[in-house]
């Protein structure tokens, strides 16, 4: 076919908008499905990008918090005042509360279960277990 040819054919399916060939991949394209996909996937990456922004930000803002509250405790252990909590501080004061509140259970729990084994070696008249930590 001669160039002129081609341009018609390429003019007269872009005019119509209908299926036509796609001289790269010889395979009929849809142009309303094409422009549907790239639009989908404009909206998509517009998406991810938003989401991944909004993520730098916040942890922007986790740091830059962070550095204030380290610079303000810093300013006041200098200057001798007394140490106002900054939110570092709390949160590590509630982890440390956390974890004392569930090692005063698990104390609880396990004197419980000695005390359980010594009245039953009691009733039973036989010495307990020697190989429980705190019998014998």
């Amino acid at each position: 076919m001669s160039e002129a040819a081609d341009a018609a054919m390429i003019e007269a399916a872009d005019a119509d908008g209908r299926l036509r060939d796609d001289p790269l991949t010889d395979c009929p394209v849809d142009a309303a499905a094409a422009a549907e996909r790239e639009r989908s996937a404009k909206a998509a990456k517009l998406a991810a990008q938003t989401a991944n922004a909004m993520v730098a930000v916040q942890g922007q803002l986790k740091l830059r918090g962070q550095a204030a509250d380290k610079a303000a405790h810093d300013a006041n252990a200098e200057a001798g005042a007394p140490v106002k909590a900054s939110s570092m501080m709390v949160e590590q004061y509630q982890t440390t509360l956390t974890l004392t509140r569930q090692l005063i259970k698990r104390k609880k729990t396990r004197k419980k279960e000695i005390t359980a084994v010594r009245k039953n070696a009691e009733k039973r008249k036989t010495k307990p277990d020697r190989f429980l930590p705190g019998l014998g």
